[in-house]
């Protein structure tokens, strides 16, 4: 099985790809000497935030909140830190136990076993179980926002 190494839900790969981006904007890699490598990034950034807030509103539209427990921790080891993915407890409207693995990690609080928190699921199985938090919205707008503000410099900069 692939360990996945996640950062508030979100594949640490996307952020390695990003981060590759800015380094090529600011070395000028591309010929056109940098308004394409400031429009690739800012594109990327945006369309970055833009899918992962579509995904939380998609969540929440389809998604069922209802209480959970925590019953148990998953480690998950990245470089030197150590990350910790809630597994919760709760029952469907149908009255079934269902125990999931939430969809957090860097940067969420390792709850208790025993704490109770609120859960947002996807019947349908296709989104992983969410633990509700504003937190899961700082990184679609911090992406988005850096999106436009690069295109915005890389537009001011190069369409004089």
């Amino acid at each position: 099985m692939e360990r996945r190494k996640r950062i508030i839900g979100v594949d640490w790969r996307g952020l390695l790809v990003a981060a590759v981006f800015i380094a090529l904007m600011y070395t000028d890699f591309f010929f056109c000497r940098g308004w394409l490598s400031g429009v690739v990034v800012g594109g990327v950034f945006a369309v970055l935030g833009v899918t992962l807030g579509l995904q939380n509103m998609w969540m929440i539209r389809v998604g069922q909140l209802v209480p959970a427990t925590v019953v148990d921790h998953k480690e998950e080891h990245n470089d030197d830190e150590v990350h910790y993915i809630p597994i919760v407890e709760f029952s469907d409207r149908s009255g079934r136990k269902l125990r999931k693995q939430t969809d957090a990690g860097l940067g969420v609080k390792r709850p208790a076993v025993g704490t109770r928190v609120l859960v947002r699921y996807d019947p349908s199985g296709r989104l992983e179980c969410q633990i509700m938090s504003a937190v899961r919205w700082i990184i679609p707008i911090g992406l988005l926002a850096a999106g436009v503000i690069v295109l915005g410099l890389t537009a001011t900069k190069y369409m004089k």
